[in-house]
């Protein structure tokens, strides 16, 4: 039986180990769920069943609670034993005769409880949810819905195999599309097909799993041969007829075989070479790749086959030579994880118990630190335990030796009088010289102030009548209490702004971790591109750390009575809160140039090194065809080549395709082996190529060449830029864009709503501290911790109204100005009614 210390020192390591496991879960569950918003507004709209959906986000749950568990036990810990020894309780227990080896009895068994439920979990649970993921990839209709929101207009998807497809401009609502480019590549450029429909839509096919692509209205292209057939030929034009309606892509044969095309033999082979036909209707079958189907499910990554086995099959399981060292890093880290319990739990008494005052928040803070700690050892020896630089058994089980081993040694020095982990903070806190204002203090500084020196430092209100005097000019220094809020929050936010982007950057490499190991991806490269992941994580957290930055200072202040003193010497809370809100305008400005200067750059740069993480190699021009790449140009206009030449602004096997708009067919192609830029001229030079010009599906005009001078909208400085998403565009790129494809007829909402949400994010900081205020003026006496359990769940409501008003816009529920602003103004609107109805 637990004795009366046992059960006292489990109830209060107990409440904080909940709170924060709640905490975390609650922040990486919403991180990982925002991708299945758009699935969520399907699925109400289109009938996908919500069962399928429970099933996604139950299946999340316990990948999740393998790393939330050991982290909020040491969090648990630190902040447990931290408010025991700034009560001096822990004195108190050492003067009864209490050994540190017997208070650390009770925090060993919780983390052996701890423990145990992740033994389950690890050997169990887990591998049921991997194959619980799994089997959901095979869900057809999930695929179906989740690949219908993964085809984007104006975008050249390319993750169809053998197929490069372009919609200018999607119907969600209505489930159609409009202005359908397709390319059926075949087995190489000579049986390139290219097919233009004016509308179209997809659905699921009745016979077979794979999507079908229904076409209303178009024409299909061959050049069959060779697309430089008839370089050498006559250049007297001549006319083809269409042939009978095709029924689909696929199965297309020679116009010339069912006598479309006239028997007389031609002069000219690259005009008979060429086959071109109308259709009223045709069916395409579409066939996507596995990452696309785990994209459009959720799913990041294929699971290994020993992710799914339990335990016992596991262990019976025969590996092949390749899979011996995954398989056997599989055992040890099923064991490794919950082990580390036991580490955390020896790290959280022996940094915990201290003779430095520190708050619930340091706890929190520390605990982060460790975390990180001890997950980049377990990152780094797992590379290298499936690399074979390292032992298996080794390398998983580095972090538990490093870690394990410096908590008991911490553990045996506190044994000697005097002995403090946290004493090397203490010193260099005191090091600091304190800054003296010779004007106000002898002996004390601004930095040391309370607001209760503050407050006696203030004017008193007073009902009698005040003797007149000469008005001042007020200074525009701030005064002793903006100084004191401004000192207070700048440093919760620096804080918890750095453990929570350390944290996503750890679930990041998590998530990255098994294609690091199998594509061999140097540490290094890894590095890098966390480096330039840093700037949009610290924007997108900016906000939630402002807000419990403000929900901790002024809860603390709460607390203490502090407030309590400046409402006696005559300030409102307004007053008090104008320097937090003054801070977050800035804020909100620091936001703006950083998401307008520097994430554009940066997302660039990590676009192209997660692409090189997760496949290997470096992203081609366009992804995933690398000897055809396609770049839609100006006034309607495509170009496909297979290489472009900086340096000297050549191409290679050019294809040039003028499409018309009403109705939406090919109107001119030209085709070149080189094409080279003259700059004297300001032409491009095409050589050795040819020339047609169609009606519909007739050639009004043909000619070959063997050199031709064209003049284009489009210069070598078009092609040298990259093809750039919303989020890795400035302001004013993003509206120029806007700009010229609204005068090119296309939909532009998805560009409308990033472009209102630049201005609207930075805005959100302003928007947090307003919603913050009023809750930290209210719960303040109930200390920091619930301080940041309150922030960190109105921002998440706050992040999970912001998801469903984006789909919501996107599909055309909501106008794209109130989709991108609608959280700001219902969250601003509640913050300030709250914080105006508070007690000043």
């Amino acid at each position: 039986m637990f004795r009366l210390i046992d059960r006292y020192l489990i109830r209060e390591i107990l409440p904080y180990v909940l709170l924060a496991l709640l905490l975390l879960t609650a922040i990486i569950f919403a991180q990982e769920a925002s991708r299945f918003s758009e699935l969520l507004v399907i699925a109400t709209r289109n009938g996908l069943p919500m069962q399928t959906l429970a099933r996604i986000m139950s299946a999340l749950v316990p990948g999740i609670l393998v790393f939330t568990l050991p982290i909020s036990l040491l969090i648990g810990t630190l902040v447990g034993m931290g408010r025991l020894s700034g009560d001096s309780e822990i004195i108190a227990l050492g003067a009864s005769g209490t050994s540190r080896m017997r208070i650390l009895a009770p925090a060993l068994t919780l983390a052996l409880i701890v423990a145990v439920a992740m033994l389950y979990i690890t050997t169990t649970v887990l591998p049921r949810s991997v194959q619980n993921l799994s089997d959901l990839k095979a869900n057809q209709s999930l695929i179906f819905q989740g690949l219908k929101t993964e085809i984007k207009p104006r975008v050249f998807e390319e993750s169809i195999p053998q197929k490069v497809l372009y919609i200018e401009d999607i119907d969600r609502a209505q489930n159609l599309w409009h202005n359908i480019f397709l390319v059926d590549m075949g087995d190489g450029d000579s049986e390139m097909k290219i097919l233009t429909a004016a509308s179209g839509s997809l659905s699921q096919g009745e016979k077979s799993n794979m999507p079908e692509l229904f076409l209303h209205q178009g024409t299909f292209h061959v050049a069959g041969g060779s697309q430089s057939a008839g370089e050498e030929s006559s250049q007297n034009p001549s006319e083809e007829v269409s042939g009978n309606e095709p029924s689909s892509l696929d199965n297309q044969t020679d116009a010339s075989a069912n006598g479309a095309m006239p028997r007389e033999k031609k002069k000219d082979r690259g005009q008979n070479n060429y086959t071109a036909q109308w259709f009223e209707n045709n069916t395409v079958k579409i066939e996507f790749s596995d990452d696309k189907r785990e994209d459009a499910a959720g799913i990041d990554k294929q699971p290994d086959r020993v992710e799914e086995m339990e335990w016992a099959d596991l262990i019976n399981y025969t590996p092949s030579a390749e899979e011996y060292r995954e398989w056997r890093a599989e055992i040890h880290k099923r064991l490794a994880l919950p082990t580390a319990c036991l580490v955390f739990a020896l790290l959280g008494v022996a940094f915990g118990i201290s003779n430095v005052r520190t708050g619930r928040s340091f706890g929190l803070l520390l605990g982060l630190a460790i975390t990180i700690i001890y997950y980049l050892i377990a990152l780094s020896g797992n590379h290298y335990a499936v690399s074979g630089k390292l032992p298996v058994w080794l390398g998983i089980w580095l972090a538990n030796i490093a870690l394990g081993a410096l908590g008991i040694v911490l553990l045996i020095l506190q044994r000697r009088p005097g002995a403090d982990p946290l004493a090397l903070l203490s010193r260099i806190r005191h090091a600091w010289p304190a800054r003296k204002d010779a004007a106000t203090h002898g002996n004390g500084g601004a930095a040391t102030m309370t607001a209760t020196d503050a407050a006696s430092q203030l004017p008193l209100r007073s009902s009698f009548p005040a003797t007149p005097r000469r008005v001042a000019v007020p200074r525009l220094m701030p005064r002793l209490l903006d100084r004191l809020v401004l000192s207070d929050l700048t440093r919760f936010f620096l804080f918890i702004l750095g453990g929570m982007s350390a944290l996503f950057l750890i679930i990041t490499l998590f998530q990255l971790l098994d294609s690091i190991t199998r594509n061999r991806i140097e540490w290094s490269v890894v590095a890098n591109y966390l480096f330039f992941l840093l700037p949009m994580t610290v924007n997108y957290i900016a906000p939630l750390a402002a807000l419990v930055a403000v929900m901790v200072t002024f809860g603390i202040l709460q607390k203490t009575s502090q407030v309590v003193a400046l409402k006696a010497s005559g300030q409102s809370i307004y007053r008090m809160a104008l320097p937090a809100v003054l801070a977050a305008v800035m804020l909100s400005g620091v936001v703006f140039l950083n998401q307008d200067y520097v994430l554009p750059f940066a997302n660039r740069r990590q676009n192209k090194l997660r692409y090189m993480i997760r496949k290997g190699q470096e992203p081609p021009r366009t992804f995933f065809q690398t000897k055809n790449q396609w770049l839609f140009g100006m006034d309607s206009r495509i170009f496909n080549y297979a290489r472009f030449d900086p340096t000297n602004n050549s191409f290679a096997r050019l294809t040039v395709l003028d499409l018309e708009r009403n109705p939406f067919t090919i109107k001119r192609r030209i085709y070149a082996r080189r094409a080279r830029w003259d700059d004297a001229t300001q032409q491009w030079v095409l050589e050795n190529g040819w020339e047609r010009q169609f009606q519909g599906e007739k050639t009004v005009a043909y000619h070959s060449f063997k050199e031709q001078r064209i003049e284009l909208t489009e210069q070598p400085e078009y092609f040298k830029k990259d093809l750039l998403g919303s989020n890795s565009m400035t302001y004013s790129e993003l509206q120029r864009k806007i700009a010229d494809l609204q005068q090119s007829g296309f939909d532009v909402l998805d560009m409308k709503i990033a472009l209102y949400g630049k201005i609207a994010f930075p805005i959100t900081c302003i928007v947090m501290v307003l919603v913050g205020l009023p809750f930290s003026f209210s719960v303040g006496k109930r200390g920091a911790l619930y301080g940041v359990a309150i922030g960190i769940a109105i921002g998440l409501a706050y992040w999970g109204l912001l998801g469903l008003f984006e789909q919501m816009g996107r599909y055309e529920m909501l106008p794209p100005l109130l989709a991108a602003w609608g959280p700001n103004m219902l969250f601003g609107a509640g913050g300030v009614y709250l914080f105006l109805t508070s007690r000043t």
